[in-house]
């Protein structure tokens, strides 16, 4: 072996991302059927290789120190190379066994691609599909570490998260937009009432909280408009549209979430002139990946027909 190697044992690489997810030696050793000394081992082996401390443990767990964090990011791409490598050799074993793993955010995870799946599995109903619903961030995450076939998002991409995703070989397909709208209560306090942009300044709004894809859009487009969120008259910051909702039926005030979602029949779209937040939907994929002739299908069918605003106000009628 060449000096400086480090020759690390997959199994306790395994070990040591599973506590570092489960964030407890107890828990991870119950999940891997391990004993709790012979799990500590692995770690403290992985820890004598490296030559450095990898978790820092407390009685509330454990957590990450700045080169555990470098060895889980690496390590996480490394399993996932070799589950891929195996399932691919069974999948030329036993075409039947195909599986395609898809992260998404909520809006497109909640709204669209239970639709489009459904359509698609109809065309390979022997693949398998595993879809989770992560934030935005948690999506991005997963596809460069290589821990998701697939990944689904809506809302704007910053230059510096399109840098590290070209840096990171991912792939950025447009697949469309939807928009977002103003909702009130039927019949409330704010139905049915003519307002302008500008009014938001004054309106009680509930939006969705800071991370969201919806949020972004919304802060990105009324900067552009010289108005900055953080001087509207936010009542209430809530973790998806589905409690964004719930508070505009409550009477909290105006909601914004994007058109797909604002289908509650107790509730109404506000006619807002002027305000235009468009929502962009991505769908991002290992660049390697795409030479792989079901992800190829997979992608070329999601960006024919995703969405565009037009077919959003369509379905929303």
């Amino acid at each position: 072996m060449a000096k400086g190697v480090i020759k690390v044992h997959l199994d306790y690489l395994r070990s040591f991302c599973r506590v570092v997810k489960v964030k407890s030696i107890t828990k991870a050793s119950g999940e891997l059927h391990l004993s709790q000394p012979a799990l500590s081992q692995q770690i403290n082996s992985l820890e004598n290789k490296f030559r450095t401390k990898l978790l820092e443990r407390s009685n509330r767990g454990v957590t990450l120190t700045r080169t555990g964090a470098k060895v889980y990011q690496y390590g996480q791409r490394m399993l996932f190379i070799m589950d891929t490598l195996e399932q691919e050799i069974r999948n030329i074993q036993d075409p039947t066994g195909l599986k395609v793993y898809i992260s998404a955010s909520p809006i497109p995870g909640n709204y669209l691609m239970p639709i489009k799946m459904l359509a698609f599995i109809d065309d390979y109903p022997k693949i398998k599909y595993y879809m989770v619903i992560k934030s935005v961030e948690q999506v991005i995450e997963s596809v460069v570490d290589r821990t998701t076939n697939i990944g689904i998002i809506s809302g704007p991409l910053s230059a510096q998260a399109k840098h590290r995703l070209q840096t990171e070989k991912i792939a950025i397909h447009l697949l469309g937009h939807d928009d977002i709208v103003a909702i009130a209560r039927k019949g409330g306090h704010w139905s049915g009432n003519n307002y302008r942009v500008m009014d938001l300044r004054a309106l009680p709004l509930v939006v969705p909280h800071k991370h969201s894809g919806t949020r972004i859009a919304i802060e990105h487009c009324l900067q552009e408009t010289k108005m900055n969120l953080d001087k509207l008259n936010i009542v209430l910051e809530m973790d998806n549209c589905i409690a964004v909702t719930s508070a505009v039926k409550a009477g909290a005030g105006i909601g914004l979430i994007p058109r797909l979602a604002a289908n509650d029949p107790d509730t109404e779209i506000l006619d807002l002139p002027g305000l235009s937040i468009p929502l962009p939907f991505y769908l991002l994929v290992a660049t390697r990946l795409t030479n792989n002739p079901l992800i190829k299908q997979l992608v070329s069918f999601l960006e024919t027909g995703f969405l565009i605003t037009g077919e959003a106000q369509g379905s929303a009628k």
